[in-house]
């Protein structure tokens, strides 16, 4: 079976400036107008399809912005889906968001647009690997994730944070993440957004 993987990559700067909401996502899947997997993250932008998309849509959001487009075909595409969901591909090697994340896209997209079985088959069967994979090597004996790893870097630079203030910047997925893992410290947390609204 045809699969493909058609992918941005970008610098954090200029993912900040081109997002998709997950309302726009769906409206993307139904405008490349074929069964498809759209996954963003604050690091990725890809859309795995049984057949090539058009991209011109999608490049064109981004206004000249700098970008690289890649894809993989068959083999590629398969082996990259699979390096892609259990986290060879993360800034964190290994780390266990990327696979709820999968997961998310994977449930909007059978919402979205009408999967066929053969897609169904192809995402499940890399769910599957991804939980089999921290299962059997144990990737999931300790959380990997940027915001467990900032608090227990806070933690280790600061010692007993009880009496200690720390400021997190933003107020995204990941900064509510490092504020939940900071919870039980005791430390007064304050949060201060990027933008006035």
């Amino acid at each position: 079976m045809e699969f493909e993987v058609f992918g941005i990559d970008a610098d954090q700067s200029v993912r900040d400036q081109v997002h998709y909401s997950e309302r726009e996502c769906m409206l993307l899947a139904q405008d490349i107008g074929q069964p498809c997997l759209i996954l963003q993250t604050c690091h990725r932008f890809e859309i795995y399809s049984k057949k090539p998309i058009d991209p011109d849509r999608i490049v064109q959001a981004y206004q000249g912005l700098p970008i690289k487009i890649y894809t993989y075909k068959d083999q590629e595409a398969y082996r990259h889906l699979l390096e892609v969901v259990n986290g060879l591909h993360s800034q964190i090697f290994g780390e266990d968001e990327i696979l709820h994340q999968f997961k998310m896209a994977y449930e909007r997209a059978c919402l979205s647009y009408a999967f066929d079985a053969a897609l169904h088959h192809i995402f499940q069967e890399a769910l599957r690997c991804g939980k089999e994979c921290r299962r059997d090597y144990q990737l999931s004996k300790h959380p990997l994730s940027l915001s467990y790893l900032a608090a227990q870097e806070i933690k280790k630079r600061k010692g007993d944070l009880r009496k200690r203030r720390i400021l997190v910047l933003g107020g995204g997925k990941i900064a509510q993440q490092v504020v939940a893992h900071l919870q039980n410290t005791n430390a007064t947390v304050h949060v201060a957004l990027r933008r006035q609204e």
